[in-house]
């Protein structure tokens, strides 16, 4: 087992998050070391019983002939690849940020590079119940953003987010979906043909730091929120009610 292979293991048991990975990478001086570390120094370093328990099972079920190969190969299958912390194609934006993800699950095109596309990119945002003058206005700025080379971001949820990718695609643009589920599966069921259509754009890709077959929940959409914002050069709010998860993300823009 590689160092990113340890990562990637680490990935899809979720209790362990960016924080917590990046303690045991510290304490054990790496990745590989800390996945192969006995239960017991879990527990010495302050994990709960209960989480060490699961952890343990969890990891054994990987080390399984069917484990990390056959997942691995699941991804292979559906066009999604593996980026770490330290891969090249690991935008140096986001690497800025509070708790940035270890590990991103990236989905489309193998020449299509992640770092390259949020380089020069822009979050365009707001609400699902958007009223026509949000979606006039949502087009116009996504699209000659797009047409002059800037890369638009957004979550893929209806509404905002659909509008800006669609007319971002529509004038040939790119486009960076950041889902907050795993990316075998898609969320809205609503969007899976504007998914398929980043998939196979040489300028789109699909985004998420949750493993394959890991479903969209309520409280995932904030911390999906801190990749759409910390990914991208600055953040377009088109529209959105004063509780929102588009305030939450202009408000994670502010702070990053």
């Amino acid at each position: 087992m590689t160092d990113k292979d340890a990562t990637l293991a680490f990935s899809t048991f979720v209790p362990i998050g960016p924080a917590r990975f990046s303690l045991l990478v510290n304490y054990f001086g790496g990745a590989k070391k800390a996945w192969e570390a006995p239960l017991e120094q879990y527990l010495k370093i302050g994990f709960g019983a209960k989480l060490a328990a699961n952890f343990e099972k969890h990891r054994n079920s990987l080390g399984t002939s069917t484990g990390l190969r056959g997942y691995k190969e699941k991804m292979a299958s559906l066009q999604i690849r593996a980026v770490t912390f330290s891969d090249e194609e690991y935008p140096e934006r986001l690497k800025q940020i509070q708790d940035p993800p270890f590990l991103l699950y990236v989905r489309g095109q193998k020449s299509t590079n992640l770092a390259n596309l949020a380089e020069i990119s822009i979050s365009v945002i707001g609400t699902r119940k958007m009223t026509a003058y949000g979606k006039d206005v949502a087009e116009r700025f996504a699209s000659r953003l797009a047409q002059g080379g800037v890369t638009i971001v957004s979550g893929l949820a209806l509404g905002i987010d659909g509008v800006a990718h669609v007319a971002a695609l529509s004038v040939g643009g790119a486009t960076i979906a950041v889902l907050g589920n795993g990316l075998d599966q898609i969320y809205p069921p609503a969007n899976r043909g504007l998914a398929r259509d980043i998939i196979y754009s040489t300028k789109g890709l699909l985004v998420s730091e949750y493993p394959l077959g890991y479903p969209a929940m309520p409280h995932h959409f904030p911390q999906r929120n801190r990749i759409v914002s910390g990914i991208s050069s600055g953040v377009l709010v088109i529209e959105g009610t004063k509780r929102s998860g588009t305030l939450l993300t202009a408000a994670s823009a502010a702070k990053q």
